[in-house]
């Protein structure tokens, strides 16, 4: 953890120092080697909260563009259940940055735990998810007009499609330089959208009140609402059509942009 408390106050991890763990009250010391980034660890091994993880400069990094008042806050459950979240904006949005890899359940216990969870999931982990994703964008589809960037694509043996195209929390994934995919589920298996924004975008739509911030914000709740309507229509006309092969999801997205024919 980055923080403890030192006489009721949040410190940073220094040489010489002693803190108290703010999710369980338990004595942390402080690590501050050349190896690992410096931390707090507690004094005894404590089952404090199962969903930490040890954090790398990724981690750190994207924890450090938000204010230090928003960081490692400890979040209680009416049940008295509590973890410590990574970011918690003051509109009440939880950010969590996932860079190891996550159990299913896990991830799914947390999406119900936090009420208005995000998450920022490292694509640069593996060397290749990256370069697959910014491919499978450039070759998707187009199918929602006023959304020019979003595409569907199909990659169900893709690692990352299948980890996190069907998570209930909205999900962008760090593809490097900067940049983030915002990945949106949709009914077909080994599909999703994907939209693309960039990392500044994104920290500024929660440090900012901008109505264009706010505009960006509202995406969340109410892009994937539209999108599952769009298939279920898309679905329908497939249905009636059985004229169409199996990939009629596909058809009916590219006559719906294609021109009339010239004559």
């Amino acid at each position: 953890m980055r923080f403890a408390l030192n006489n009721a106050q949040r410190v940073e991890a220094q040489p010489g120092l002693s803190g108290i763990c703010p999710g369980c009250g338990a004595p942390v010391i402080p690590k501050c080697g050349e190896v690992r980034i410096k931390h707090w660890a507690h004094v005894r091994n404590c089952e404090c909260d199962s969903w930490h993880e040890p954090e790398g400069s990724w981690h750190r990094d994207w924890k450090s563009q938000f204010p230090e008042s928003w960081q490692e806050i400890v979040h209680h459950a009416p049940s008295g259940e509590r973890h410590i979240a990574d970011i918690k904006t003051v509109r009440g949005y939880v950010i969590e940055f996932q860079h190891s890899p996550l159990r299913p359940d896990e991830r799914r216990a947390r999406d119900a735990f936090y009420p208005k969870l995000l998450w920022v999931v490292d694509a640069t982990r593996r060397k290749s998810d990256a370069p697959m994703l910014l491919r499978l964008w450039t070759e998707g589809i187009a199918p929602v007009r006023g959304h020019p960037s979003l595409r569907r694509v199909h990659a169900p043996d893709n690692a990352v499609m299948r980890d996190w195209a069907q998570c209930v929390a909205p999900v962008f994934l760090d593809v490097g330089n900067g940049n983030l995919i915002w990945i949106i589920p949709c009914r077909t298996e080994g599909s999703a959208y994907l939209l693309p924004m960039s990392c500044s975008q994104f920290v500024g739509i929660h440090r900012e009140e901008s109505s264009q911030a706010l505009a960006i914000e509202r995406q969340w709740t109410e892009l994937p609402p539209q999108l599952a309507m769009l298939e279920e229509q898309l679905s329908l006309l497939q249905q009636r059509h059985s004229a169409f092969p199996r990939d009629g999801f596909q058809n009916v997205l590219a006559r719906r942009t294609r021109g009339r024919r010239r004559f």
